[in-house]
């Protein structure tokens, strides 16, 4: 099994990274704003952002106004 990848948001950009990072054996978690989004029946909910060291990576899929919080988020925290 490949990575461990976060996404962050859960559109249809969203959606479509999650895919193809599936494709290629990654192992996807996604991290959502708003509770009651359907998810990908292979990925998994990624609820507390604050833990984030399981990670290699992260994409950030938001909406483009909410991109630079998220960015120093993950930056502070060590991504």
């Amino acid at each position: 099994m490949g990575h461990r990848i976060l996404i962050i948001g859960n559109g249809s950009i969203a959606a479509r990274h999650a895919k193809l990072l599936h494709k290629n054996n990654q192992q996807i978690y996604i991290y959502r704003h708003r509770s009651g989004l359907r998810i990908p029946d292979f990925a998994k909910l990624h609820e507390d952002l604050n833990d984030i060291k399981k990670f290699a990576a992260a994409f950030i899929c938001s909406p483009t106004d909410t991109h630079l919080e998220y960015a120093d988020k993950l930056l502070t925290l060590g991504l």
